[in-house]
């Protein structure tokens, strides 16, 4: 008996603290977590709150105004938003965007922004329309064809105008559900602005704890200006007061196209890639040919067109005039190396010798070495120009 009583000693001791550290669990207080509402809402609630309303939905599924701060969001989580139309308006009574849009190819135009819904026309090439409305992430476009309202895909299309400025979800729009795509939170009392984050176009704040979703953004590194959707409205806000709680900001459509630095600064980066890349492939070439190697005429890199960016653009922004030249220069140079090994391999495909003299070997590596640091020039003064855009840090611009 006393053996028994001995080993069932350490089973009633490990009970009783068991015993004792449930009751301390429950008596001790649940701290809040900082990604948890600031309003709890019903676990049983399953009724996705309807777009701009702001309301959470209740465990009956009946709506209950809430402000936007209390939206339910799970860190893991995209919420879904249900898309209905406002009210009816015929093609003609739809306000004119200033945005036009140019299909590049036979463009299907359906009842929606996706590929489930209805193809209700094909757009033919070269045909320039009306643009109305854009998903939030900029992927399709909504358009005005034929005297109806209907979607396209944005990678089909060039365009003109303000197209940051189309409204989220288009002009009464077929319902449907779509999730977030990118979402965020305002970490404390944000400034808004209309279409620019500067003094002068502030236009209000919105509280602590908001969630808003992104729609666009001016800039790709370090503090950038955000654009937002709130209360249906567009707006403008620095990404510093924001926080992200789903997607991300790559994800998001670059508004630089709009101002005439943007575009220098993206184009640019572009030109310098793909060029590179080209002169990378040729200096190979050279290299071997250098140290006795034989090349095969198979795969000559192609000569690189004309750079992307526009004369006019680098007229309104003379800054980058010292890049442009650099970056000319390095083109220039680099065809000067396709050329004469395409020329020798073209020799050989008439009948004749592939013969390079070792003259001919140096000159071609020293425009490879010119180009390079032509190209190590244009990246260089590209960095600090990126970083001097007056419409994302316009302090800069003073310092």
């Amino acid at each position: 008996m006393g053996k028994h009583a001995f080993k069932l000693f350490p089973v009633l001791l490990m009970a009783a603290l068991f015993g004792f550290a449930l009751i301390f669990v429950l008596k001790t207080p649940v701290t809040a977590q900082e990604n948890v509402p600031m309003q709890a809402t019903p676990a049983a609630a399953t009724t996705a709150p309807a777009a701009g309303t702001g309301a959470a939905p209740t465990a009956e599924g009946t709506q209950q105004p809430l402000p936007p701060a209390s939206l339910p969001i799970e860190p893991t989580a995209t919420p879904l938003i249900r898309v209905t139309p406002g009210p009816t308006l015929r093609p003609d009574e739809i306000p004119d965007t200033g945005v036009w849009v140019t299909t590049q190819d036979r463009s299907s135009l359906r009842a929606g922004p996706g590929l489930l819904f209805e193809r209700t026309g094909v757009v033919p090439p070269e045909t320039t329309i009306p643009a109305v409305g854009r998903t939030a992430d900029s992927q399709w476009v909504q358009v005005i064809y034929e005297n109806r309202t209907g979607w396209i895909a944005a990678w089909l299309l060039v365009w003109s105008g303000d197209f940051a400025n189309l409204q989220i979800d288009g002009i009464n729009p077929e319902p449907y559900a779509r999730r977030y795509n990118t979402l965020g939170v305002t970490t404390r009392e944000t400034p808004i602005y209309d279409g620019q984050v500067t003094p002068s176009r502030l236009v209000g704040s919105i509280p602590a704890g908001t969630l808003v979703e992104l729609t666009g953004r001016l800039g790709t590194v370090g503090f950038i200006q955000l654009q937002i959707e709130y209360n249906d409205q567009l707006y403008w806000v620095g990404s510093w007061n924001i926080r992200l709680r789903a997607g991300n900001y790559d994800r998001l459509f670059d508004m630089s196209y709009v101002y005439a630095y943007g575009r220098l600064v993206t184009l640019l980066r572009r030109d310098i890639g793909d060029s590179t890349a080209r002169l990378d492939r040729i200096e190979g070439v050279w290299r071997a040919l250098s140290s006795g190697q034989s090349v095969s005429c198979a795969g000559i890199p192609e000569l690189i067109d004309r750079r992307r960016v526009a004369d006019t653009d680098v007229r309104r922004e003379p800054i980058f005039e010292p890049l442009v030249v650099a970056l000319d220069e390095a083109i220039s140079r680099t065809n000067t190396a396709i050329t004469t090994f395409s020329d020798a391999c073209g020799r050989a495909a008439a009948g004749g010798e592939f013969f390079l003299t070792e003259d001919d070997v140096q000159a071609a590596l020293d425009d490879v070495d010119a180009a390079r640091r032509a190209f190590v020039l244009a990246s260089s003064l590209l960095s600090s120009l990126a970083l001097r855009d007056p419409f994302i840090n316009p302090q800069a611009q003073q310092e």
